[in-house]
């Protein structure tokens, strides 16, 4: 008998009947690839709504499994084998990562199917692009269009309007476009109010449609992008979520200014107070420069004096909070950030 449950024995008994090398390395890439699939599967997920430190922290506990499953299936090949793992790509983790945590809500059976009609439309919508040579005319976008709204009504009658809601919820979490583990430092959430906040994040946009729409080129009609930013009655549904002070900091923490601010913090390993200090000033000489730009009864000369005397007691400021040490090693950065208080509007 040539199959064995151990691999060393196996690999022995291919070889001693003579099998191909190539054909033997494919038999033993496909046996641990198995293998170590099962072995993925049994890694312990975070479940699906948890948010904030929690959820950062599941994510990279189970990032570092996996790297560590990876590295010990290519070792356990090469022992086998006596060759590196093959460089052509084989199925990995990742796409049945994203398919059991994306779908995992369904029944197997019905996340077969849906997985399955999902291959199928792009099966068929690669057939239309490859038909026109990737060279769309209006007519090939027409049936881009027809055959996404053939399949979207086809997904409306299987599953229910509950079911598509949180699909749509999903993909813009796994396509990471709404939300980041940043956006959460210092704002505590359970994974009932995470869910609720990427609900309002996402608005009324329709994911699984934008998903299609972006991999094969097309507008919609009208053209135009989705405007980016949140409107007055989504900025109050989230006011009533987090509440006063829950919203400032997550509001601080999606403003690029304050990540520039924390990743300078953060390289020059000061205490995290520091960011929000900083920050603080920044925002207040943003302000009050913008203010003495506006005021027109003063002289272009006496602007650029003003700001010019502005951006020096910044200097200061910034050096008292950074410390003697931390203002020299990042002076550079700091003439970046005062640079912009001292230009003005002639």
């Amino acid at each position: 008998m040539i199959e064995s449950d151990d691999y060393a024995v196996y690999v022995a008994n291919l070889r001693a009947v003579r099998c191909p090398e190539p054909i033997l390395r494919d038999l033993i890439v496909a046996e641990l690839e198995a293998l170590y699939r099962r072995r993925y599967c049994e890694l312990p997920e975070p479940r699906f709504w948890t948010g904030g430190a929690a959820r950062a922290q599941a994510s990279r506990d189970h990032r570092k499994a996996d790297r560590a499953l990876e590295a010990e299936k290519r070792a356990v090949y090469r022992e086998l084998v006596g060759v590196d793992w093959p460089s052509e790509e084989h199925e990995g983790f990742e796409s049945l990562a994203i398919s059991e945590f994306f779908l995992g809500f369904l029944p197997e059976e019905r996340r077969t199917r849906l997985v399955a009609s999902i291959k199928e439309r792009d099966a068929a919508a690669e057939a239309i692009r490859e038909a026109a040579d990737s060279i769309l005319l209006p007519s090939d976008r027409a049936q881009l269009r027809l055959l996404y709204e053939r399949w979207s009504a086809e997904l409306s009658a299987q599953f229910s309007p509950a079911e598509l809601s949180e699909m749509r919820l999903r993909i813009g979490f796994v396509k990471g476009g709404y939300l980041d583990d940043e956006d959460f430092e210092g704002v505590a959430v359970t994974g009932p109010e995470f869910r609720e906040l990427l609900r309002i994040q996402q608005g009324n946009a329709d994911l699984l449609r934008e998903e299609f729409f972006d991999r094969n080129d097309l507008e919609e009609p009208g053209g135009g992008a989705r405007v980016s930013g949140l409107d007055e009655p989504q900025q109050a549904e989230l006011r009533r979520l987090l509440g006063e002070e829950r919203l400032a900091t997550y509001e601080r923490n999606r403003d690029p200014q304050y990540r520039e601010t924390r990743n300078f913090v953060q390289e020059h390993e000061l205490p995290p107070t520091t960011a929000v200090q900083l920050y603080e000033v920044r925002q207040a000489l943003d302000a009050a420069a913008a203010e003495l730009r506006a005021d027109a009864s003063l002289p272009a000369e006496e602007r650029a004096a003003r700001l010019e005397a502005m951006a020096a007691d910044a200097s200061g400021a910034i050096g008292r909070i950074l410390g003697p040490a931390a203002a020299q090693a990042g002076a550079e950065q700091i003439r970046g950030w005062l640079e912009p208080l001292r230009k003005v509007s002639r």
